[in-house]
């Protein structure tokens, strides 16, 4: 209703894609009114052969564990240079194995390779679903657990060979939030960061905001900008006024 009435200039909206899509519609239907858009993600985090791995282990475990991974922004997908996959997963899933199951609405119901010790148990109890984080290796491109959003602890891992890879498979998506690069190479970082489309590049961090820094996403993640001076602009109208001082003879 807000989002077709008449007399309503401006809808900010944080959810799911597909209820974005129907905001969108019945705003341009109305008054084509403007529309700020924060929507989902599958955020990309990608970890290299010289990055500072007791770092990205806790970044990418925050990154998908905070708020039992029910964020938009959740860097869900995981890469990994070949190198260093073997001895990272194994940190990782150390790490993931001694935290508590979490709560999350539904679980998924697993038709994939797990990752030996990369949970997935899930059992209902005391009125909720509860899930231990979990890891999925290489599942196949075109599975919904590696295209879709999932909304819980559940991270999708891939192995690259090169930097020109990781960037590719980053951007294979639909989406495009927020991202993560992991490396000690100040040039690489820099360079993978202007090459990743994401709204948010977090290098040696993740799901980091600020009220003056703009958020929100490209692609199927949002339109708009959320925080900062471009937030802001978002709800300013520009108006030109000219005025002459000169008396027309």
């Amino acid at each position: 209703m807000l989002s077709s009435h008449m007399g309503i200039d401006k809808i900010s909206f944080t959810g799911s894609t597909a209820t974005g899509r129907k905001i969108q519609e019945a705003a341009t239907r109305s008054n084509l009114k403007r529309v700020t858009l924060e929507l989902g993600g599958k955020g990309p985090a990608l970890v290299f052969d010289d990055a500072d791995f007791d770092k990205a282990l806790f970044w990418v475990t925050i990154g998908i564990t905070v708020n039992t991974g029910q964020v938009c922004a959740a860097t869900s997908r995981l890469f990994i240079q070949k190198s260093v996959a073997d001895t990272f997963l194994t940190k990782l899933t150390a790490g993931l194995g001694a935290m508590s199951q979490t709560l999350v609405g539904r679980p998924p119901r697993p038709s994939h390779e797990i990752w030996p010790g990369g949970g997935c148990t899930a059992e209902y109890d005391k009125g909720g679903y509860y899930i231990a984080p979990t890891l999925f290796l290489d599942p196949d491109p075109d599975e919904k657990i590696w295209t879709e959003e999932i909304f819980g602890p559940v991270l999708c891992v891939k192995t690259f060979e090169t930097e020109q890879d990781a960037i590719k498979m980053a951007n294979d998506t639909e989406y495009g939030l927020s991202s993560a690069i992991f490396t000690k190479d100040v040039a690489r970082a820099l360079r993978v960061a202007s090459s990743v489309r994401t709204g948010t590049v977090n290098v040696n961090c993740n799901l980091m905001v600020c009220n003056q820094a703009p958020m929100e996403g490209f692609g199927s993640s949002g339109v708009g900008r959320g925080l900062g001076e471009y937030g802001l602009a978002q709800y300013t109208e520009t108006k030109t006024i000219w005025i002459s001082h000169y008396s027309v003879q």
